[in-house]
């Protein structure tokens, strides 16, 4: 994660801004549930597990998502159950809520660049399973190998 305005970014971003060891992804389901959420999880590793911070979110617009942090915890690998964010985010009050626009997104969706209403802007590559690679070549009929063999080029070199 990096930033370029590192006084803007909440205390869990400036925590991991800047640090290599730490995978950082956000998860949007908006119209996929009766419940449209935004989650955005710091991944420690495959062995410490993850803290995930989670928002209601509601579409204002094309371009606009609101959201409202409402819950966050710790899941430990080590541990039986989720350990809670120490700060409960509804003292936070306003400074829970936001709003992320959509500047930029590729036209194959896989690239979307967002500023957030703090200023922060994130650039954020969609990761693709190779099941849903492979079923998307199929459905727009192209060669199945030559997506796939192009995939592994990119991933090696």
């Amino acid at each position: 994660m990096f930033t370029t305005r590192p006084g803007t970014a909440s205390p869990i971003q400036r925590t991991f801004t800047g640090v290599d060891v730490f995978t950082v992804f956000q998860d949007v389901y908006l119209k996929t549930t009766k419940d449209p959420r935004v989650s955005n999880i710091v991944k420690f590793s495959d062995f410490v597990g993850e803290l995930k911070v989670e928002a209601v979110a509601s579409i204002k617009d094309a371009k606009r998502v609101l959201f409202r942090f409402d819950r966050a915890a710790f899941a430990l690998k080590f541990l039986p159950f989720k350990v809670p964010y120490p700060v409960p985010l509804r003292l936070l009050g306003d400074e829970a809520k936001g709003w992320l626009d959509t500047t930029y997104l590729s036209p194959s969706g896989n690239l979307r660049i967002s500023r957030e209403n703090k200023g922060t802007t994130f650039v954020l590559q969609k990761e693709t399973v190779p099941r849903q690679k492979l079923l998307a070549t199929i459905s727009q009929d192209k060669g199945v190998a030559e997506v796939m063999c192009n995939d592994v080029k990119n991933v090696w070199f």
